[in-house]
């Protein structure tokens, strides 16, 4: 899955070229998205030397595979996002979930 949040339109020209730094690099900014950061980082340095078999072997969480924990923190990462930053695109996504 792919987060569905769409970056604002910077318009067209060189201004529109230049990489912005992200959010948790700015000083002025909470800790909390410095932690995210740093605890993606973290996961992702765990699960990147697995295999695909690693990835699908169940662990003593209700017997979610490594695979079923990475998506379901996926999910709520771009839910987060969305809420953060598209209402609409939230609310859709929560009537989806719930449809389910």
């Amino acid at each position: 899955m792919q987060c569905r949040h769409k970056q604002p339109d910077r318009g067209a020209g060189p201004a529109a070229l230049t990489p912005r730094a992200p959010p948790w690099s700015k000083p002025a900014m909470f800790q909390q998205p410095v932690d995210f950061q740093d605890e993606s980082e973290a996961l992702h340095a765990l699960i990147r030397p697995l295999d695909g078999s690693a990835l699908e072997r169940p662990t003593a969480f209700k017997a979610w595979t490594v695979a079923d924990i990475v998506r379901h923190l996926h999910l709520w990462n771009c839910a987060a996002d969305l809420a953060l930053g598209d209402a609409g695109a939230f609310q859709a996504l929560r009537a989806e979930i719930e449809a389910h």
